[in-house]
């Protein structure tokens, strides 16, 4: 995957050169984040141990197919040309939440000669309310290609393809599971599988004077649960996202 990234970037750099006209722009963006595949579930459970004065414990599934909201920022540089054709470049830092329900607490009691488990579940008068999120860091480099549609009073509208490569920095899963008792648990666990996730990406923007307003879909490339044991694992990141942007030339 590492090798197709770094092709696909080396075709990308001399389309930077075949414009007349630099524009830079600042983008700030929000969107619904989640997994797609075979493992990513809207439901779960948390697996806790009572460690006697304390909890921990960790989310049994945190491959989401629900979104939680996102929230990004970028800086772009882009070249076009008199046929309005253009090609460019971004980097930015996302911070990307998926979302899983839990409808169960399993909670493990050491015990002579082992452990005792009991869950939330058995008992019909001590519902779970709760959610975990996943929250996936990236430093994302976004290179891209596109065409620009004038039209009257002043708007164009810029159809982009691209491909998103990003760096996980820190994923983090922080759930939350509160039975009707008034009895809480909560999970805050390190979920850093992989290093690089690579998304195609399309994009399209309206402009008017300085300011854009753009809608974009990423379909993630890399299995988060790669090398896992046992089953089918497969989970793929998708990305819908929604943003304003500042040309600054």
């Amino acid at each position: 995957m590492k090798a197709r990234f770094y092709t696909l970037l080396f075709l990308f750099i001399p389309a930077l050169s075949f414009g007349q006209k630099t524009e830079m722009m600042l983008t700030l963006e929000s969107g619904l984040f989640s997994f797609r595949g075979h493992s990513a579930e809207s439901t779960s459970f948390l697996n806790v141990y009572n460690r006697g004065s304390s909890y921990e414990g960790y989310t049994n599934n945190a491959f989401g197919s629900k979104s939680g909201i996102s929230q990004g920022g970028s800086f772009q540089i882009q070249r076009i040309n008199k046929r309005k054709l253009f090609a460019g470049i971004g980097i930015g830092f996302e911070n990307l939440l998926s979302k899983i329900d839990l409808l169960d607490v399993y909670v493990s009691t050491p015990v002579t000669g082992g452990s005792t488990v009991i869950h939330t579940g058995a008992n019909p008068n001590l519902p779970v309310i709760g959610h975990t999120y996943l929250s996936n860091r990236f430093v994302t480099l976004n290179p891209y290609i596109g065409f620009r549609f004038p039209t009257e009073f002043g708007v164009a509208i810029d159809f982009q393809a691209g491909f998103d490569a990003g760096y996980l920095l820190s994923a983090r899963e922080n759930g939350r599971a509160e039975l009707s008792n008034g009895t809480v648990y909560t999970t805050s666990t390190d979920r850093k599988y992989i290093s690089l996730d690579i998304r195609p990406r399309l994009q399209a923007t309206l402009h008017y004077r300085k300011i854009g307003l753009f809608a974009g879909y990423s379909h993630g490339l890399v299995n988060y649960k790669e090398g896992w044991i046992g089953g089918i694992n497969e989970a793929y990141s998708k990305y819908l996202r929604f943003g304003a942007q500042y040309r600054l030339r």
